[in-house]
């Protein structure tokens, strides 16, 4: 997004799994510094015969969206608002772990160490999904 988490405020509960500390159901939204916000929902608690996923990402200059079946997201469509013509892909042999894991395992192999993103993004991560837990916990706005 372009910039860093100011909060998180999260909901979250444990509808089908039952444990106690960790949710299996969340919707939360980050707003960050910049402004921009994000909502995101998601848990475990579908089923692959009948659930499907998407993401949508509205920005300035156009809308880009990701769906397909549950932990297999294969389409993608972009608009730029300028154009207003929709672009659309399918990667059908696609389900995106496989390729984050062939592509770690060949920066061992190439000895190419020049990650996509650095550990202080991971670490960023990190936070991110420890305030959404405190955030479900303490009902309260959590600020980064």
């Amino acid at each position: 997004m372009g910039s860093d988490v100011e909060y998180i405020h999260a909901e979250g509960n444990s509808a089908v799994f039952k444990y106690e500390d960790v949710p299996d159901s969340t919707v939360f939204v980050l707003r960050f510094k910049n402004g921009a916000i994000a909502a995101i929902g998601g848990g475990c608690t579908s089923d692959q015969n009948i659930s499907r996923e998407y993401l949508d990402i509205h920005y300035e200059s156009g809308v880009g969206q990701i769906s397909g079946m549950l932990d297999f997201p294969t389409k993608l469509r972009v608009l730029e608002r300028q154009k207003g013509i929709v672009e659309q892909y399918e990667f059908k042999d696609s389900d995106g772990v496989t390729e984050e894991i062939e592509y770690f395992v060949n920066c061992l192999r190439e000895k190419n160490f020049d990650p996509i993103s650095s550990g202080s993004e991971a670490m960023k991560a990190t936070q991110v999904a420890l305030a959404v837990l405190k955030s479900i916990r303490t009902g309260e706005k959590i600020y980064l």
